[in-house]
């Protein structure tokens, strides 16, 4: 009896640490998933990031130049500067106004493809 009662004690206390290394291990695998779908979305917010400065910066300079240009064919160069600061205001709205579409859903469609991908 003492046999049978010891070795059930044993197997006992073989799968409780089996237990323990489980839950520890899946532990560690969810911290590691955790940390590369973050390193994922960090990384894909810092290259959009990055390109959209640069858009910013190529949408600037060739503002000024639309800008310059049309105020040559005007004749006034504060006329060029206006029609494109209106053509801005126009683009703007339309943005405005369809953000959830264009900008919204996309961008939260594009986080959750990445947190949900394998």
């Amino acid at each position: 009896m003492n046999q049978i009662v010891g070795y059930l004690k044993d197997q006992f206390t073989e799968l409780w640490i089996k237990i323990r290394h489980f839950a520890y291990t899946s532990i560690e695998l969810y911290k590691l998933q955790a940390i590369e779908k973050l390193s994922s979305l960090l990384s894909s917010f810092i290259s959009i990031t990055i390109l959209f400065v640069f858009a910013i910066g190529a949408t600037l300079f060739a503002s000024i130049a639309l800008s310059l240009w049309l105020g040559e064919m005007t004749g006034k160069i504060y006329l060029g500067f206006l029609i494109v600061s209106c053509l801005h205001i126009l683009i703007l709205s339309i943005g405005y106004i369809n953000r959830r579409k264009l900008i919204i859903n996309p961008l939260r469609n594009r986080i959750i493809k990445k947190l949900l991908e394998e």
